[in-house]
């Protein structure tokens, strides 16, 4: 059964760990690892900025670009 959450980011400390996950994912470089933390990550409803910083993430994950990604997620 997939979670769902009405209010953007409304389990806001949930979608904090799971970035948190993203960032150890990444740092792995492995794109099957970081794919399962997007895809848990994508099952709640995010903020329009976390939205926009998924999406900016996923396209540099795509192309290999595993250190900007992650300099992305820093600086958020």
């Amino acid at each position: 059964k997939i979670k769902r959450y009405t209010e953007p980011d409304a389990q806001s400390d949930d979608v904090s760990g799971l970035f948190e996950e993203l960032k150890k994912a990444i740092a792995t470089q492995k794109p099957a690892q970081t794919r399962e933390v997007i895809d848990l990550i994508e099952k709640h409803i995010l903020s329009e900025k976390n939205a926009y910083l998924m999406e900016a993430v996923k396209k540099r994950i795509k192309k290999y670009r595993f250190k900007d990604a992650l300099t992305l997620l820093e600086e958020k």
